[in-house]
C-alpha cells in the first residue's frame, strides 16, 4: 500500500501572532486544500 506524506504551511493569516485570523486569501487556501486532501 503506498502512503503518501504531506507537509502543508499555515494558510495567510492577518498577522503572526497565536490565534491571528486568515486572510480572504486564507480561507481560499483552506478551502482548496481541504478540497485536495479530500480527494
Amino acid at each position: 500500500m503506498e502512503k503518501k506524506v504531506y507537509v502543508i504551511r499555515h494558510c495567510e493569516a492577518e498577522g503572526q501572532l497565536k490565534g491571528a485570523q486568515l486572510t480572504e486569501k486564507g480561507r481560499k487556501q483552506a478551502k482548496e486544500l481541504a478540497e485536495f486532501l479530500a480527494t
